[in-house]
């Protein structure tokens, strides 16, 4: 009854060693996780960069840039989207579009914006001329691919929407300079637009443009049978429309050939413009 305890049982014993081939299978398993993660990172920045559904973008989601981003889904009849760093406007717009029953996506960041659409890519700019236009031409520059079109619908000068075409065509990206009026309600009902770019560049934005732009009807009665009944508020500048408006000016007297300014003293700016 007193006697000692019983011995306790034996340990287990241990696991057998590993062999050469198990010790290569093992380190052969290793490998294939580490290519399947670097092949995922990869497949998920392709996705990123990989083209949406979406024909047209704009960027700035101000008082124009948001009415504008209405105009374009409403005229065309589909999604549109619109690119902002600010959420409370990118909110503010998708609101707007819900209660008008358009549809509208709105993002904050310029990748996933850029992903949105498919190419080839129209993005429209609403952003005060100058520096900012440079600083999201720096952003989403590196985003595009060649063929994608940037419109800048700001009021810039003339030289430096030709500084940004040469540098984006070095990349096969068309950039187009295109004047917008008519405030806010012209740009949710229909602004007056001033497009300027290569002829590639007009023929993708052209129907896009068109379809936003102000209208009026010529038909009016009498012998006024002639004129079309639907006139658009988009047109490219030319030389052309140049010599038409001085013609005009001159046909109802209001300046002689001698005063019209030359386009080279134009080109210069005010210190070019004529005294008088």
């Amino acid at each position: 009854l007193f006697g000692s305890p019983p011995p306790p049982p034996p340990p287990p014993p241990p696991p057998p060693a590993l062999d050469e081939v198990q010790l290569a299978i093992v380190a052969t398993a290793i490998a294939l996780l580490l290519a399947l993660a670097v092949f995922l990172q990869v497949l998920r920045q392709s996705a990123s960069r990989s083209s949406g559904d979406i024909r047209v973008g704009v960027v700035g989601l101000g008082v124009m840039g948001s009415q504008l981003l209405l105009n374009l889904a409403e005229s065309l009849g589909e999604a549109v989207a619109g690119f902002d760093t600010d959420p409370a406007k990118v909110s503010a717009l998708e609101a707007a579009a819900a209660r008008e029953g358009l549809q509208a996506r709105g993002f904050t960041s310029a990748s996933a914006f850029v992903s949105a659409l498919k190419p080839p890519r129209t993005i429209m700019l609403l952003v005060p001329a100058g520096k900012p236009v440079d600083a999201v031409l720096a952003k989403l520059s590196p985003l595009l691919r060649a063929g994608d079109v940037v419109v800048d619908c700001g009021n810039e000068w003339f030289e430096n929407t030709e500084r940004r075409q040469a540098a984006l065509a070095e990349h096969g990206i068309r950039f187009m300079g295109c004047g917008t009026s008519g405030g806010e309600r012209g740009a949710r009902l229909g602004p007056c637009l001033m497009p300027s770019g290569d002829t590639a560049a007009w023929k993708i934005t052209r129907p896009i443009l068109e379809a936003i732009a102000a209208r009026y009807d010529e038909s009016g009665g009498g012998g006024n049978g002639g004129a079309d009944d639907n006139a658009e508020g988009t047109g490219m500048g030319s030389g052309e429309g140049k010599k038409d408006v001085s013609d005009q000016l001159q046909e109802e007297g209001q300046l002689d050939g001698d005063d019209l300014v030359p386009e080279e003293e134009a080109a210069r700016g005010e210190e070019g413009r004529r005294q008088e």
